[in-house]
């Protein structure tokens, strides 16, 4: 069924059932965290990181 007033066409079912079993299957096998604290510090370090490695001659 065609969405016009998104301009969606329908989902093409193969992949829609893939990415939903993917999704359900790996929010088993890694639940999201409720604690994320600790994170933004740990990526805002890779990330400096990576710039001053890639920009040093």
């Amino acid at each position: 069924m065609r969405r016009p007033e998104m301009g969606l066409e329908p989902p093409v079912r193969s992949i829609h059932d893939f990415v939903e079993s993917e999704l359900e299957r790996l929010e088993h096998i890694a639940p999201a965290c409720a604690i994320r604290d600790n994170v933004a510090p740990a990526l805002n370090s890779v990330f400096r990181n990576t710039l001053r490695t890639a920009w040093t001659p």
